[in-house]
């Protein structure tokens, strides 16, 4: 064999090997899109379940909703009470900072309070 076959017949085989190791990556890809679709049309069936259920009790209310936005921008708005000030009550930024620092979720106790942190959102807030 001269030097220019075994140089080919070294690059079919690393082609051949490559191709095959494409084609194996491109199997399991086809294999993830198959099961990522599957779960996307569940998703997508769980939200008009969903969907179709918010719908049975908006058509089967006899008084409409007010929602906590509503009532948050009524406070705010209306009320005249400045919601960046309360959020100041509640925590200042520096206790912000030291409470992240310490975790993100748990219960903090402060003055008459207890309030349930989960990654780095105040949740709720309990009477103690």
């Amino acid at each position: 064999m001269s030097g220019k076959t075994i140089q080919e017949a070294n690059k079919l085989k690393y082609l051949e090997s490559k191709k095959s190791k494409l084609s194996a990556e491109l199997e399991v890809l086809k294999t993830e899109i198959s099961s990522k679709q599957q779960a996307a049309a569940s998703l997508k069936k769980n939200i008009e379940s969903v969907e179709n259920e918010i719908k049975a009790i908006k058509s089967n209310t006899t008084e409409f909703i007010i929602s906590e936005h509503a009532i948050l921008k009524y406070i705010e708005r209306i009320m005249g009470i400045d919601i960046e000030e309360l959020k100041d009550k509640i925590f200042t930024k520096e206790e912000r900072k030291q409470i992240m620092q310490i975790s993100k979720t748990m219960n903090y106790p402060k003055d008459d309070f207890i309030a349930r942190i989960q990654d780095g959102v105040v949740v709720t807030i309990v009477k103690k």
